[in-house]
């Protein structure tokens, strides 16, 4: 009897060392120079109400920043969504300032990197009441 539990012992203990958990995206500390360069959107987590999961965006639009600190967003669908301006990086949350219709507009974004992926989120003046967030992937 014991030579059998002891074997049963055995076992489970190989079995579970052998387990490995999925790699996680680790989270990047953030800096200006993880942000800059081109970013794709490629899927959205966005809640109308209900239950959320992320949805697939094909042909997304594309965020580039550069050293200088500006940026710029074109809208793969519409034309008049493209932005341009300048972009602040501090305590994890990502500035844009740009014109629109004349009037200089701001909006901030909670930022969370991991690997080759930017996530956002927006963090005011325009907020999401639900469940609202942009994942992108680096493109250069």
């Amino acid at each position: 009897m014991k030579v059998t539990k002891a074997y049963i012992l055995f076992v489970f203990l190989v079995i579970l060392s052998s387990c490995q958990e999925a790699e996680e995206e680790k989270i990047v500390p953030l800096s200006v120079n993880k942000v800059l360069g081109s970013w794709q959107l490629k899927s959205t987590y966005i809640s109308p109400g209900g239950a959320t999961t992320w949805q697939e965006v094909t042909d997304g639009d594309i965020l580039s920043f550069a050293i200088d600190r500006t940026f710029t967003q074109t809208n793969t669908f519409e034309d008049n969504f493209d932005k341009s301006g300048t972009f602040e990086l501090n305590d994890g949350i990502l500035t844009w300032t740009y014109q629109e219709n004349s009037d200089e507009k701001t909006q901030s974004f909670s930022v969370e990197m991991a690997k080759n992926t930017m996530t956002l989120s927006p963090a005011g003046p325009i907020f999401c009441v639900e469940a609202c967030l942009s994942r992108y992937e680096r493109i250069d």
